[in-house]
C-alpha cells in the first residue's frame, strides 16, 4: 500500500499483480503465467514475487495461465513501476513453488524475499530460501 493505491497478488486464470485507488478502482492489471503470492512496495517500484515464469504482454491469458500476446521472462520474482511498466529487475529465481513472502525496509532500501526457490540467475548464485536485494 502507498499513499494512494493498493497493490494485491492474485491467482488466474495464471496470475495477477492488481492495483486499485484507495476507494476500491482498479487501476491496472499485470497477467503472468502462475500465480502472483505475495507483494510489497519500495521507493514507489511494485515487487512481486509467485510461482510465475512469465509475464504477459497483454492481460489476454489462455487456459492454465498462458499469455497469448507476448511476455516477458521473470522467473518468481518481478518489479513494475507504479503505473504499470515492468522494469528490467529480474533475479530469475529457481523452483516451481518459487516466492511465497516479500517484505521491504524503506530504511535501508532493501527487498527481503521467502520461499522455495535455492539459486538465482541461472542457477549462479545459491541462495535457499531466503534472499535480500538492496
Amino acid at each position: 500500500m502507498t499513499t494512494d493505491a493498493v497493490y494485491a497478488a492474485a491467482n488466474g486464470p495464471g496470475g495477477h499483480l492488481r492495483a486499485f485507488s484507495l476507494g476500491g478502482a482498479d487501476r491496472w492489471n499485470l497477467t503472468s503465467d502462475g500465480a502472483f503470492q505475495a507483494v510489497t512496495v519500495l521507493s514507489g517500484e511494485i515487487y512481486a514475487g509467485g510461482h510465475f515464469d512469465y509475464i504477459c504482454s497483454t492481460t489476454r491469458a489462455g487456459t492454465n495461465g498462458t499469455c497469448l500476446d507476448g511476455r516477458l521472462t521473470r522467473h518468481k520474482l518481478m518489479s513494475a513501476t507504479s503505473n504499470a511498466t515492468v522494469t528490467s529487475w529480474a533475479p530469475q529465481a529457481d523452483s516451481a513453488y518459487g516466492v511465497g513472502a516479500l517484505d521491504s525496509s524503506p530504511g535501508y532500501g532493501t527487498v527481503a524475499a521467502g520461499g522455495a526457490f535455492t539459486t538465482f540467475k541461472g542457477r549462479t548464485i545459491t541462495q535457499p530460501r531466503f534472499a535480500l536485494f538492496g
